[in-house]
């Protein structure tokens, strides 16, 4: 099953036309897909299906990040694109940031933001049905890459 994030509004919410465009933040946040902790159970069947975390969190693709994002009205309508429509997310860029040894328990790479732009037209071409005035959610559906973790921020419309 593929991992969805969705936010959900009240119709009205936003003022928006064909002009408008979906905005947000993103970054690799370039940690484990598994949750704090998780460990295998000890006495739970083989399933060789199943890697340790540090295995499956490798499945990573050098080409970068890439999901479908999705907007929904109140009718049930919904269009999606790629995000790499705009551009795939790209892992973080990992570099000695400090010259000072005591400091190396320190990560070696921070977050910084990609900002993403969807022009609503462009959602319009895959689906002509969706109702502009009308849109009342946004979900991404984690559907496009293998594994990898991300940090969102800042969406909203312009």
């Amino acid at each position: 099953e593929e991992a969805v994030y969705e936010l959900t509004w009240l119709p009205g919410s936003f003022d928006l036309d064909q002009e408008s465009a979906l905005v947000f933040a993103a970054s690799d946040a370039g940690g484990s897909t598994k949750p704090f902790g998780w460990t295998p159970a000890v006495d739970a069947p083989s399933d060789s299906s199943e890697q340790p975390p540090a295995a499956s969190d490798a499945i990573k693709p050098v080409s970068g990040l890439d999901w479908t994002v999705i907007l929904t009205d109140i009718e049930g309508n919904e269009a999606g694109l790629p995000l790499s429509h705009d551009s795939p997310l790209y892992p973080q860029i990992k570099a000695a940031k400090r010259k000072f040894e005591g400091l190396a328990a320190i990560d070696k790479s921070e977050i910084v933001w990609r900002r993403f732009e969807f022009p609503i037209k462009d959602f319009l071409m895959v689906n002509s049905d969706l109702q502009v005035e009308a849109i009342t959610g946004l979900r991404f559906q984690f559907d496009r890459s293998g594994a990898g973790s991300v940090v969102l921020d800042d969406f909203g419309f312009e």
